[in-house]
């Protein structure tokens, strides 16, 4: 996981890394969270990693990464916020899976 050139932050944000279910639940699977000063970085999410014990990344086939920059340390995306998305990864898959923060989630 990385940041584009184009991303500008501003102290040491909270960066969301979080793998969801790629056709199913909306809610996340699995999360991890650092500071925007430990990337580049590579993670690795799993079971452990969950946010509801009855819902576990290895239960899907599929899923997407997202990565996101919080602007107020909060979990949920906010418009302007920078974040990377790669969608329909198929669990298993053991080759690392570049995830660029490069784009802002749309203002509504």
């Amino acid at each position: 996981m990385s940041l584009s050139d184009d991303v500008k932050v501003d102290g040491d944000p909270i960066v969301y890394v979080y793998a969801k279910a790629h056709q199913g639940p909306p809610m996340p699977l699995a999360v991890a969270r650092m500071p925007v000063s430990q990337m580049p970085r590579v993670i690795i999410l799993d079971d452990s990693m969950a946010m509801m014990p009855s819902m576990k990344l290895s239960s899907f086939d599929k899923v997407d990464l997202i990565a996101r920059i919080s602007s107020d340390g909060t979990v949920a995306p906010k418009p302007g916020e920078w974040q990377g998305v790669v969608s329909g990864i198929a669990l298993g898959d053991t080759n690392i899976i570049p995830l660029f923060i490069d784009h802002q989630v749309p203002k509504q």
